[in-house]
């Protein structure tokens, strides 16, 4: 026996002639994945018995009776198996004997290898569309059979008269199926569900679309239950509607288990938010106790660096310009540490509402003026370049001055600090505001809400700016923004490609009668 793997078919050879054998098995051996060889018919019949035959080819040089008995025991095993028969010295009981046993085809010697080529092609062709089609029963019967399991399925006449049902259908519903037969949906109908339901679903599906919907149904116990449903019409090939398929899901405990969630679900986060309330109140009396504490020995480092500072400028030594540097180190985070504490002191203090606010009289020059000067040595040593659009910087605004400037203050050193070298400022007048833009072209922030909570940061996880503040600044200014009624926007910068934060300040009357009137006369 000589096995050739090449194709997906299977082919037994039955061959006395060692002739007529080599030379069919070198033309089967090119195409076919599995030939099999027999001598004589009790091995032949011994390969069929064993191995997966998709088809037999019998030789026989000259017929005798029993010539062809190989090919009767291969019928009485699976009538269906194709049969190719090779003679040399034809005889009319041959012929007779291969009509009888409906042998597929019969090949004279010399075998024409292009006839036997084709009908092997044809052989094949036949044989993959008769699996896959088999396949495709197959698929369909196990999808019915998994959909029936599954979900309740209906048919109905183009009138929507009930022509099927399933088991499942007919134990939610609670009716046989004889008693579905012959009648319509609406025996299930639900008084809560309404009549606008059913005619948006009649109109679609006569559309031929598929409708797909929820439904409140009554049992014929009239227990409520609810499906989700998936209606398709059936369209014959004249192209019209036959039938209507509807495959329904019950829903009834995922729902009620829903809802028994959600307000468990409610229940928790409303302990949540009292625990988190507490936690608040506590961790923030904890804050004011210890920042209070800090003030101290760092107002006392401040003013020992200080000292220092002066003292070292006075001694002639080759290191005085790096200790006088180091001092300034010192002095610079100091003040940094100190304007921390001062924020989370009159965080404490705008939560429980004991912070308040004075009314005093400036411009935005006034404030830009002061921090670009206390900024210099951060500017300085970053390479920023910031550029001051100096229009509509001597409006004067009536709100608190040093709250704004804190308010400013913070927004402006995290574009320094987040920036690539680049910050611009500049302010106009917009729908009787004045609006002031701070925008960098550093990496920008991702989540432009969550970044205004208490302690949050940006960091490198999933969104673009790297930690470097303490998160608490940007919570301090939205609370500040909105004691004030001072309008804060955060969005990205299209000029310069990272972050862009506006204040919109509201205009005192004068200033408004003096934007007015230089209007009128531009007009």
């Amino acid at each position: 026996m000589f096995i050739f793997q090449n194709t997906d078919f299977s082919i037994l050879l039955v061959c006395d002639d060692q002739k007529q054998r080599e030379s069919l098995v070198a033309l089967l051996e090119e195409s076919y994945q599995n030939v099999y060889v027999a001598y004589d018919d009790k091995e032949a019949l011994s390969h069929f018995k064993m191995f997966s035959i998709d088809l037999v080819i019998k030789y026989v040089r000259k017929y005798k009776d029993g010539d062809l008995s190989i090919v009767e025991k291969c019928r009485s095993i699976n009538t269906e198996i194709p049969i190719f028969t090779i003679y040399s010295f034809p005889k009319i009981e041959f012929f007779s004997k291969t009509v009888e046993l409906g042998v597929d085809k019969i090949f004279p010697t010399p075998v024409n290898n292009d006839m036997l080529i084709r009908a092997l092609q044809q052989f094949c062709n036949n044989k993959t569309t008769e699996r896959m089609l088999l396949d495709q029963i197959k698929q369909l019967d196990n999808y019915k059979e998994a959909i029936d399991r599954s979900f309740l399925v209906s048919k109905t006449d183009v009138n929507g008269i009930i022509i099927d049902a399933n088991e499942n259908f007919c134990e939610v519903s609670g009716y046989s199926k004889s008693e579905l037969l012959g009648k319509t949906h609406s025996m299930l109908k639900h008084p809560e569900t309404d009549r606008e339901v059913f005619e948006k679903m009649w109109d679609t599906i006569l559309d031929q679309k598929i409708w797909r919907g929820r439904i409140k149904s009554l049992s014929k116990e009239g227990e409520d239950y609810v499906v989700e449903s998936v209606i398709s019409p059936i369209v014959g090939s004249d192209g019209e509607i036959k039938e209507f398929l509807a495959i329904r899901q019950d829903v009834t405990k995922f729902i009620k288990v829903g809802r028994k969630v959600i307000e468990q679900e409610k229940e928790k986060k409303e302990m949540e938010k009292e625990h988190y309330r507490i936690m608040n109140k506590t961790k923030d009396d904890f804050l004011v106790v210890f920042t209070h504490e800090l003030k101290t020995p760092l107002n006392a480092i401040i003013n020992f660096s200080n000292s220092a500072a002066k003292r070292i400028a006075k001694i002639d030594s080759p290191r005085k310009d790096a200790l006088i540097d180091m001092m300034q180190v010192i002095k610079s985070n100091g003040h940094d540490m100190l304007q921390t504490i001062n924020n989370i002191l009159d965080l404490s203090r705008l939560k429980s509402n004991r912070l308040e606010y004075k009314e005093d009289k400036f411009t935005l020059q006034d404030i830009f003026d002061d921090l670009i000067s206390r900024f210099d040595a951060l500017i300085q040593e970053d390479e920023v370049n910031i550029h001051i659009q100096h229009a509509y910087m001597d409006t004067n605004l009536v709100f608190d001055k040093y709250r704004t400037t804190q308010i400013i203050s913070n927004i402006l050193s995290n574009s320094i600090k987040y920036s690539h070298k680049e910050v611009s400022i500049f302010a106009d007048i917009v729908e009787e505001q004045l609006v002031l833009t701070i925008e960098d072209n550093g990496p920008g922030i991702d989540n432009k809400v969550k970044i205004f909570e208490l302690y949050e940061q940006e960091d490198d996880d999933g969104i673009k700016r790297a930690s470097k503040g303490t998160g608490i600044g940007l919570h301090f200014v939205k609370l500040l923004c909105e004691g004030m009624n001072i309008d804060l926007k955060l969005e990205d910068s299209q000029k310069l490609g990272g972050t862009k934060f506006s204040f919109g300040f509201e205009l005192i009357e004068s200033e408004k009668q003096r934007f007015a009137n230089e209007e009128n006369i531009s007009c």
